[in-house]
């Protein structure tokens, strides 16, 4: 995460600005980019693969969950692992109910 702090900072502000209808447009194609990119992988890794647009709507949870926690103090690879631990494991904690 390191490698992409100035990437994750500009992002985060898009985030915390999208009352402003130009940034608020970037910030809708900046992540379109995104989920593209990611949504296989991490519906893979969530177990959803099966359900793309479930997995998508949790992703947008995870990743808004993302922007509020994260700090300079938390901007590491655990904080990362950690919060996608803690996203697979409600998915499974789910599905055993």
């Amino acid at each position: 995460m390191a490698n992409h702090k100035l990437k994750i900072l500009a992002t985060m502000q898009l985030v915390r600005n999208r009352n402003v209808p130009m940034l608020m447009e970037t910030y809708r194609e900046v992540t379109q980019k995104i989920d593209t990119a990611l949504l296989p992988l991490w519906a893979e890794f969530i177990g959803l693969a099966h359900n793309q647009l479930l997995a998508l709507r949790y992703f947008e949870m995870i990743r808004n969950m993302f922007f509020s926690r994260i700090t300079d103090n938390t901007l590491h690879n655990d904080f990362l692992v950690m919060l996608a631990t803690e996203a697979k494991g409600l998915v499974l904690d789910l599905k055993r109910t």
